[in-house]
């Protein structure tokens, strides 16, 4: 992990954003994840959860785009992404600007205009991907 704040940690303060902000009332000192009590983004056991998910699908669904996987590894190490509800969450661009992402699509630029991924739904979707299924999402794509 970098000791020099990035331009996605950058963005995050600059937007008001605070590590672990969540709309269901789980605020700073909360993991973002699950929720539970941390003092990072979040703790380590999800941490592991959505590393060792990132790497099982950059080996299997997204190993024609390792670079993104490591652009997505990258975003998810400095808090770039924050749960909403579901599989939906912000995520901090480079330039730091503030998009609504889900696994199956992203309003970023390269998302909007193109049919190709962008890290931004590779990050959400590993950062979703160990959650426990409350909303009947995963059913309805299924």
């Amino acid at each position: 992990m970098r000791t020099d704040p990035t331009l996605t940690e950058r963005a995050i303060r600059q937007h008001g954003y605070q590590m672990g902000d969540h709309l269901d009332g789980t605020g700073p000192g909360r993991c973002a994840r699950c929720g539970r009590r941390s003092s990072a983004h979040m703790g380590r056991i999800c941490r592991a959860k959505v590393l060792t998910a990132l790497r099982e699908l950059g080996r299997t669904r997204y190993a024609h785009k390792p670079r993104l996987v490591a652009r997505a590894e990258e975003l998810l190490d400095s808090g770039g992404v924050v749960l909403l509800r579901g599989r939906i969450c912000r995520t901090v661009g480079s330039d730091g600007a503030v998009y609504l992402t889900h696994p199956l699509g992203c309003n970023c630029p390269a998302g909007l205009r193109s049919r190709h991924l962008c890290h931004h739904r590779i990050a959400v979707d590993a950062f979703t991907s160990t959650l426990p299924d409350h909303h009947g999402d995963r059913a309805a794509a299924a």
